[in-house]
């Protein structure tokens, strides 16, 4: 077994906590595919977020926008944070981004207990515009690579 240097082991712990950061934003996508159409799509459903008297399509209007608001926030976001990266660090820039999705995550929990659409879409959007930290994860991961291994 080969003994890997201090740095080498530095390096795979920093590539973990990054690949983390991915993953935590990575299920920040797909998270609401399981709950929304019960929220917004199904009339029918005990957890129906609207009142009876709006129309079917508007439910479906508002499922499609609450959707699409994570990836626009999160197009918005990653040249903003990549530029923040690039000022005031790497480390800062993931820190803050990964406690703005935890809130993000916490917003949107309290917006469904409360029936409250407007919390769902902040909550949304902050998630995604702290989850613009793709930039920031690669730039990380190209710092830390060297450069025969950056390209795997």
């Amino acid at each position: 077994m080969l003994l890997k240097s201090p740095k080498e082991s530095n390096n795979s712990v920093v590539l973990s906590i990054v690949l983390l950061v991915i993953g935590l934003d990575m299920v920040g996508v797909g998270i609401l595919i399981p709950i929304l159409p019960q929220l917004l799509g199904d009339p029918d459903s005990q957890f129906y977020l609207l009142s009876p008297a709006h129309d079917d399509s508007f439910g479906l209007f508002l499922l499609g926008a609450l959707i699409g608001a994570y990836p626009l926030a999160q197009f918005i976001a990653a040249p903003i944070l990549g530029r923040l990266s690039d000022r005031y660090g790497r480390r800062p820039v993931l820190l803050i981004s990964t406690l703005g999705t935890g809130i993000g995550y916490t917003l949107f929990a309290i917006g469904i207990v409360t029936a409250n659409i407007g919390l769902l879409f902040f909550s949304r959007f902050l998630d995604g515009f702290t989850g613009g930290n793709h930039s920031v994860a690669e730039a990380v991961v190209a710092d830390i690579s060297r450069e025969e291994t950056r390209a795997r």
